[in-house]
């Protein structure tokens, strides 16, 4: 690969390099992609090739052309370790420069804060978007909110103010996260699944979501709801709790209601009670948003 003249493409609506090899019918952006990537692999650190490269990725991540994990034929979810290889690359290349514009300060030139004028999004004077982030047209954002790199949200997403969408989580459409919501962020490991919320989910405002958890379609989140994949959460209505399964991942099931509550005291550490996750009831299709 002969080194081309760079210039950091400042456009978050810049197409990937149209010079090189586009999709066939047989392939996908994702395919190329990761040829490519193995390109970045053995080129030179901090080499014009080896830059190049990692911001072709960070342009379809934009477009969304190519997402951290997504569902697979199976109704499971892949996740793409390489893609993360490569945010976690861009977070630690180029140097710290002043950044002039609506977001003055000092950033990372390869992984700083994108513009939202060109955006198909509400996004007011206030919020922060990431480079490498995806918002599908429709996506609104009250400030003042961020959106982390790697994050993929689906169209008609609202976002409330005070929100934070950590690195590679999935929102699906027409979720809502009420005000005051933190979403965490899982870049690394590479193999972890990031936080999956399937379409039109509903979270009340202050919740907490953390770890690998996987958020099945119209589930409702009350007010206040913290959850941790790996402390797990009871299910009132059978009785048992729900764990992370051996890839640590938690899955809450589709139209369940959480809130925070005491588990019976047959459910209590050294015969101390303390407020967990529950899911209180499951909705029925009808009730569904």
């Amino acid at each position: 690969m002969s080194a081309q003249p760079f210039t950091m493409p400042s456009d978050p609506r810049q197409t990937p390099d149209t010079s090189n090899p586009e999709p066939t019918s047989s392939t996908s952006w994702a395919d190329v992609l990761y040829d490519r990537y193995h390109l970045f692999q053995s080129a030179e650190a901090d080499s014009i090739e080896r830059q190049a490269i990692l911001i072709e990725i960070l342009c379809a991540i934009e477009h969304g052309q190519l997402r951290v994990a997504e569902p697979n034929p199976s109704g499971g979810w892949m996740v793409r370790g390489w893609v993360k290889q490569a945010l976690v690359a861009l977070s630690s290349s180029g140097t710290i420069a002043t950044q002039t514009g609506p977001l003055p300060g000092t950033e990372m030139t390869m992984l700083g804060w994108r513009e939202t004028r060109e955006l198909e999004t509400r996004v007011p004077a206030g919020s922060h978007l990431r480079r490498g982030c995806y918002l599908a047209p429709g996506v609104s954002i009250m400030p003042p909110s961020t959106i982390q790199a790697g994050a993929w949200l689906g169209s008609g997403v609202r976002v409330d103010s005070h929100v934070l969408v950590g690195s590679c989580a999935q929102i699906g459409e027409h979720v809502v996260l009420g005000c005051g919501t933190m979403i965490g962020g899982i870049i690394l490991p590479e193999p972890a699944l990031p936080i999956i919320l399937e379409t039109r989910v509903l979270v009340g405002g202050n919740c907490g979501l953390y770890g690998s958890l996987w958020i099945g379609e119209h589930a409702i989140l009350r007010p206040g709801t913290i959850i941790q994949a790996s402390e797990g959460v009871y299910d009132s209505t059978t009785g048992e709790w729900l764990r992370p399964n051996p890839d640590a991942v938690l899955r809450i099931p589709s139209r369940a209601e959480l809130g925070m509550g005491l588990p019976p005291l047959e459910h209590a550490r050294n015969g101390v009670q303390r407020l967990a996750p529950i899911i209180f009831n499951y909705a029925v299709a009808s009730d569904a948003v």
